[in-house]
């Protein structure tokens, strides 16, 4: 009797141990997947610090804002950093030039949600200077008639 619950309790002991080796390994694998821990940019960010974010995330940055302070940054409103949220829309290659080296995107993918006040969506869709850049039609307008 004691021969078979030594038999029970080896194969109890396998089982464990292999389930052990199979938890380490995943973790292993799961830790190698994984690049960079998820950043977390403010809207005050500027084209530099979202194309390096970008870089070490894969080239790939998500936004996502309750206010309408990302409509109204200089990362939109300025010509000059307004590139990027171009490349961004239509997965074009962008590149940085910085004095140190450039940033260089094959793919980047900036995809965002902005909740904001209709006064300020006006304003968006109202700039002329956006307007001829191609910027506004890249924001999709969604007006909710409702109330929630």
């Amino acid at each position: 009797m004691s021969s078979i619950i030594d038999q029970d309790v080896e194969r109890i002991r396998e089982a464990v141990k292999e389930s052990l080796e199979f938890e380490k390994k995943l973790l292993q694998d799961v830790e190698e997947s994984i690049l960079h821990p998820v950043q977390l940019l403010v809207d005050k960010a500027t084209p530099f610090q979202l194309a390096v974010t970008m870089q070490n995330q894969g080239e790939c940055q998500g936004s996502i804002t309750a206010e309408g302070s990302m409509i109204k940054s200089n990362l939109i409103s300025s010509s000059d950093a307004v590139n990027i949220f171009l490349r961004g829309h239509t997965q074009e290659p962008f590149v940085y030039e910085n004095a140190r080296k450039p940033i260089c995107l094959a793919h980047p993918a900036l995809p965002m949600v902005n909740l904001v006040q209709p006064t300020i969506a006006s304003k968006f869709y109202c700039n002329e200077n956006l307007n001829e850049v191609g910027v506004t039609a890249r924001f999709v307008p969604f007006f909710h008639g409702g109330s929630l």
